[in-house]
């Protein structure tokens, strides 16, 4: 019975193998189909990448939709694979489906977390300002502060400030404020 059990692990481990292998064939298909032009004949094999984790299939699955579908559906194709990209970690993708979602009304939060995580210091500032602002419920300055500070540390010069704000209204004897005000300083001078 164990043995058995071994047997089709192995085999579905096998098929999957197999199956991720075709999948990065079938990014380098759709890409080659995509840079003569065929966005059509490209679009199925971009898509099937997007989905097995191919960042660049899911960025040039969004652009196909955009010049082939400029209407409501072929945006809403667009931003599921931007939505997927961002997923895989790339920020710019999320700043555009942050902003997207804006314009709709509807609730950012996940996408503003994910850009944020992906290193995307003004969708971590972005963040920080909806928690001071209780956009997720009721105010949370320690949240914010956290975003404001990733916010910071990756470049954005309101991020420090907002940081600074908060820390010397809510503890104004922290060591961080030094930090804080030395970042800040640094931007400033360039």
């Amino acid at each position: 019975m164990v043995g058995k059990r071994k047997v089709g692990l192995i085999f579905r481990l096998f098929v999957v193998l197999i199956f991720l292998m075709g999948c990065k064939d079938s990014y380098q298909y759709g890409f080659l189909l995509y840079e003569k032009g065929e966005y059509i004949e490209a679009l199925p094999y971009l898509e099937g990448a997007c989905l097995t984790s191919s960042l660049k299939a899911c960025m040039m699955t969004a652009s196909v939709y955009a010049r082939l579908e400029p209407n409501d559906m072929g945006r809403l194709k667009a931003l599921k694979a931007l939505e997927q990209a961002c997923l895989y970690g790339e920020s710019r993708a999320c700043e555009i489906v942050v902003h997207t979602h804006q314009k709709k009304g509807d609730a950012i939060l996940r996408w503003l977390d994910q850009g944020c995580q992906s290193g995307n210091p003004k969708l971590c500032f972005e963040l920080g300002k909806a928690y001071v602002l209780g956009h997720f419920g009721s105010k949370e300055s320690t949240l914010a502060l956290k975003f404001f500070g990733k916010s910071c540390y990756g470049g954005n010069l309101g991020g420090c400030q907002a940081a600074l704000e908060i820390l010397k209204q809510d503890n104004p004897y922290s060591p961080e404020i030094a930090k804080f005000q030395s970042l800040k300083e640094k931007l400033e001078e360039k």
